[in-house]
């Protein structure tokens, strides 16, 4: 079968709440998200109340390391049990056929499908695109071990220029599931259900049509760490239907006019005045030149950068208090470099492991007026999306790559998934 060639399986069921819940206040943004904002998480807490929400089926990441952990853990897999015995959740069967209006696009497609973890991983038709957080990861394998249920928030992109597999779906008569706002601006979202045979047949054949593998956009964590499940499972014994050997994502078209990548910027706090002599030294150390170069504004930056990067170097824009803000730039030349800029900085700040790194996605403008003393941001440019197959198809990006969008373009934890027998 077509899609089982891809790595990818119609969902046995997919789990959404009860007709009596508000899917408003049941929808909350990926656990993954604002990590350096708890009191984003406190809003959410004081929004939902004590009204039936997935926010009580997730840890946010902003709470990674409280002394509760443990206890909030297991509160979480207790709470996922009784939302199952109480029959909290109505089956869809098949497909979700997602809209999502996001607060910086009117619509972006995708499609809700089950992926075969046992064709996940490199050289197999579903791969990583990033290496993972060791803490951020022994997190979710803590909540996995226990948990009934999985609530689904990565988005894994397919590289289809002709947009022949998910765009055609939205022409048929699919049954609309669901419809509402999400809350605190996340925009809006529409689902329909994608049960009925003509509809998958038209997948099945135009899916045949994509010869490269499907790639994670957003939550290599998250499939990882599903993926060490499954392994786990299999290892004790789990027969191969098992539920848990699938994993629910949304697949999302590489070209869906909708879809945004955003470059991740880079703060490092405690720095002192060597700091930038100590990276033009790592560079220099690896055959490479290295230079900073001013400019007066930003339209001149602009253009020297572009000038710059077409004699094929790599030049990262960066401000601190005690360095003119944003008129310095960090040019990095000469043969044999990364493919990204991104990666250039990357082996830098990683061969630093004392550097106290923040990778933070707000915009340059915001990240320049709350600097520190100390501090310096790094404003890497973001790979083209229409460049990401190619690049990724040769390994695993480097930390931090880009971004799927802004936060709240992020999914929101809707459906869930049962992954116990």
């Amino acid at each position: 079968m077509p899609l089982e060639e891809m790595g990818l399986k119609v969902p046995d069921s997919i789990l959404l709440p009860n007709e009596g819940i508000d899917m408003r206040l049941w929808a909350v943004i990926a656990p993954d998200q604002f990590k350096e904002s708890k009191a984003y998480w406190d809003l959410v807490r004081k929004t939902v109340g004590i009204s039936d929400s997935t926010l009580d089926l997730i840890y946010p990441e902003a709470f990674i390391g409280s002394k509760d952990e443990d206890e909030v853990i297991n509160e979480i897999n207790l709470h996922m049990k009784w939302c199952v015995q109480n029959l909290l959740f109505q089956k869809e069967l098949g497909f979700v056929l997602i809209d999502r209006q996001t607060p910086k696009a009117g619509s972006r497609k995708g499609l809700l499908a089950s992926i075969d973890l046992e064709e996940y991983g490199s050289g197999k038709q579903i791969r990583p695109t990033e290496g993972t957080i060791p803490e951020r990861l022994a997190l979710r394998r803590k909540i996995g071990r226990n948990a009934p249920l999985h609530i689904p928030h990565s988005i894994v992109l397919i590289n289809d220029p002709r947009q022949s597999v998910i765009e055609p779906l939205f022409e048929m008569p699919n049954k609309q599931i669901y419809d509402f706002e999400l809350m605190l601006g996340g925009g809006h979202i529409t689902g329909y259900a994608v049960n009925a045979p003509p509809p998958i047949s038209e997948l099945e054949r135009n899916i045949l049509q994509i010869t490269d593998p499907l790639l994670v956009g957003d939550g290599n964590h998250e499939i990882r760490e599903r993926s060490d499940n499954w392994k786990r499972l299999k290892r004790q014994g789990a027969p191969l239907d098992h539920p848990a050997r699938y994993a629910l994502v949304e697949i999302v078209n590489v070209y869906d006019a909708g879809l945004n990548f955003q470059p991740i910027n880079r703060v490092i706090s405690g720095v002192g005045s060597e700091f930038l002599k100590s990276m033009e030294a790592f560079y220099r150390q690896r055959g490479f030149g290295f230079c900073r170069q001013g400019f007066s504004d930003q339209e001149d930056r602009e253009k020297m950068a572009k000038r710059l990067r077409e004699k094929g170097d790599h030049v990262i824009p960066f401000s601190s208090p005690d360095e003119n803000y944003l008129k310095e730039m960090a040019v990095i030349t000469g043969p044999n470099k990364p493919k990204l800029e991104v990666e250039t900085l990357q082996s830098f700040l990683e061969s630093q492991p004392e550097l106290n790194v923040e990778y933070v996605h707000e915009a340059e403008p915001a990240i320049v007026y709350n600097l520190k003393k100390s501090q310096i941001a790094f404003f890497p440019p973001v790979m083209a999306k229409e460049d990401f197959f190619s690049l990724a198809n040769n390994g695993l990006l480097p930390k931090k790559a880009f971004s799927i969008g802004g936060a709240l373009e992020k999914r929101y934890c809707l459906e869930a998934q049962l992954v116990r027998k």
